[in-house]
């Protein structure tokens, strides 16, 4: 466990830690307004739609777990790249 980690919790190095996991079942709340897309990023929005519940949540926990708001954009940027073009059948 990182020294950040342990400082917050009153840990020490080698101390015991219970760690209780929970499953995340909320679902993926993903507004459908491709108004307001410019045409590329609207097909990026329905290339993504067809994504299973799993698959949209590995998206959007890949892009808000960046440390820092540069990264997410170019997690962002990443991702609609992929995207575009990419409908599945």
């Amino acid at each position: 466990m990182k020294a950040e980690i342990r400082k917050h919790i009153g840990k020490n190095e080698g101390d015991w830690v219970e760690v209780v996991l929970y499953h995340e079942d909320s679902p993926v709340e993903i507004t459908r307004r491709t108004d307001a897309l410019p045409g590329k990023r609207a097909g990026a929005l329905d290339a993504f739609m067809e994504y299973t519940e799993g698959e949209k949540k590995a998206v959007i926990g890949h892009i808000y777990s960046a440390r820092t708001e540069e990264t997410k954009v170019r997690r962002i940027a990443e991702t609609l790249s992929r995207l575009k073009g990419a409908r599945r059948n």
